[in-house]
C-alpha cells in the first residue's frame, strides 16, 4: 500500500480473508491496457511461488542491468506486470484483477472494492488532501466519500 494512501474506515480480517483466498497468487489493480497500478497490491505469503516472485522482483532492481533495465520502462507499477504475467505464463497462477469492469484507468484503487476502506492522493491529490468527486467512477456509499469535493 502506497504511504499516499488514507485509511477511512476499518477493514475486517474477514474481508482480507475473501480477498485474497488460498488459491489466488497475487491480487492487484489492473488498468487495462496500460500498466498496474502499485499503489496497492497484495501477494499470497502461502503460495507456493511467493518466494520465487519476491527473489524475481528484486534481483530486477538488485541486478538492473539485466533487469529493469532491459524493460521498456523501469518503474515499480511495470515492473510488477513483467514479474506477474511472468509466473502466470511459466506456472499458471491465478491471479486477481480488483479493478476488472472499472471504466478508465485513472484511479482504480478508488473505484475498486477497496475504496470502501481507502482513498489514494496520487499525484495533486497530495496538496488537496483527498481524491475528487470527479474520480469516482463507481458510486460509494461511504461516508467518507459523501464529503469529498
Amino acid at each position: 500500500m502506497d504511504a499516499d494512501s488514507y485509511v477511512h474506515s476499518p477493514m475486517s480480517i474477514e474481508f482480507l480473508d475473501n480477498f485474497l483466498p488460498e488459491n489466488i497468487f497475487t491480487a492487484f489493480l489492473g488498468r487495462g491496457h496500460k500498466y498496474s497500478e502499485c499503489g496497492w497490491y497484495s501477494l499470497n505469503l502461502n503460495h507456493k511461488y511467493c518466494d520465487q516472485f519476491i527473489d524475481e522482483f528484486q534481483r530486477m532492481y538488485d541486478e538492473a542491468e539485466n533487469g529493469i533495465f532491459k524493460e521498456k520502462e523501469w518503474h515499480d507499477s511495470y515492473i510488477y506486470d513483467v514479474v506477474r504475467i511472468w509466473h502466470e505464463q511459466k506456472f499458471s497462477v491465478i491471479n486477481k484483477d480488483i479493478s476488472s469492469g472499472i471504466v478508465g484507468e485513472g484511479h482504480p484503487l478508488i473505484n475498486s472494492e477497496l475504496g470502501q476502506f481507502f482513498d489514494h492522493m496520487k499525484g495533486d491529490r497530495k496538496r488537496e488532501g483527498q481524491s475528487n468527486k470527479k474520480d469516482l467512477k463507481v458510486e460509494r456509499k461511504e461516508d467518507y466519500w459523501q464529503n469529498v469535493r
